[in-house]
């Protein structure tokens, strides 16, 4: 149970980072789940030949349905990473001369989201992240749907796209 919503939370940490304004700090060799108890030690022996091979096959063939339901083996959290931060090369104007605009969120788990635009004159990109997820779902179930978020709901401004694609 512990090990699941330490993921979710590791995985909104991670997004969080990732695309907010800044340069992404990353420790060397965090690409998958660390089971430190304090911050990972820069100095360890980082196995890169394994995540090398890990990030090639999933380049060449991604399933995010498999991924999710083997999240423990820490291909999700690699997985995420590079999504992201391609994302964020291929659009690199927009994050770093983008705005960073924090969004409403209005609903009985308002609590429970984080979310904010980045935006650059059309380019845009919506970022929403659960927080606190144990209190929202079960071990083993993803925090989504409306059985989980009822009338939880962010508000976007009028100058947004009406469409969006998920990068993940």
């Amino acid at each position: 149970k512990v090990a699941y919503f330490g993921a979710l939370s590791s995985l909104s940490q991670l997004v969080l980072k990732i695309m907010s304004p800044g340069v992404p700090d990353i420790y060397r060799g965090m690409e998958m789940w660390d089971f430190s108890l304090s911050d990972p030690d820069n100095r360890r022996a980082v196995d890169f030949t394994s995540r090398v091979q890990l990030l090639a096959a999933l380049q060449k063939r991604a399933n995010p349905k498999s991924i999710l339901k083997t999240w423990a083996d820490g291909r999700l959290k690699m997985y995420v990473s590079w999504k992201l931060l391609s994302f964020r090369r291929t659009h690199a104007d927009l994050f770093s001369q983008g705005d960073y605009i924090p969004l409403r969120v209005e609903g009985d788990r308002s609590s429970h989201i984080i979310a904010f635009l980045r935006r650059l004159h059309d380019d845009c990109c919506l970022v929403v992240i659960p927080r606190l997820c144990a209190s929202l779902t079960r071990a083993g179930s993803p925090p989504i749907g409306d059985a989980v978020w009822g009338n939880t709901r962010v508000e976007l401004p009028s100058e947004v796209p009406s469409q969006w694609t998920n990068v993940l």
